[in-house]
């Protein structure tokens, strides 16, 4: 019971301290916490204002059990007319010194880690992004959950 009021207590605050100008928040869970390369992760994203800018964040969660400090993945783009595009980047998870980014309630750490700041949707309509693991390791342990965040960017000057 007291487990569950922690927890309770912890989404409530990331709930109530949150901004509600997210076009996307999501995260996907990872089955048995053990990343494959095949298990990609798709997250579609509505476009309705092309004006309007975004900032696109990459969401992971995972556990103690996650050997490195950074985490490889690939990103793919889907258009609504068709184009695509492909951006392998590293993501950061630890300090230099080892100590895990983001926010952590025991032995579960969670990052919103940015991917592109102000980016401009060309074209409205829905969006994909497929994220899939490009670490050396598969499966890759300790990955629990992996998604998307999107919300509107204030205009660059």
């Amino acid at each position: 019971m007291k487990r569950f009021l922690v927890v309770g207590f912890f989404y409530a605050t990331v709930l109530l301290g949150c901004k509600n100008n997210a076009v996307v928040d999501t995260f996907k869970p990872i089955a048995n916490q053990e990343w494959r390369y095949i298990d990609t992760v798709s997250v579609d994203v509505p476009v309705e204002d092309t004006s309007r800018f975004y900032n696109v964040y990459l969401n992971v969660r995972h556990t103690g059990a996650y050997a490195y400090r950074n985490l490889y993945v690939r990103l793919h783009l889907y258009s609504p007319t068709g184009e695509t595009g492909t951006q392998t980047v590293s993501f950061n998870l630890a300090d230099p010194a080892g100590k895990w980014l983001g926010k952590g309630l025991g032995d579960l750490h969670e990052s919103k880690i940015l991917w592109r700041e102000a980016a401009k949707f060309t074209s409205v309509g829905k969006y994909r992004v497929v994220i899939e693991q490009f670490m050396r390791e598969d499966p890759l342990p300790g990955i629990s959950d992996v998604g998307l965040l999107v919300e509107y960017a204030e205009a660059i000057e």
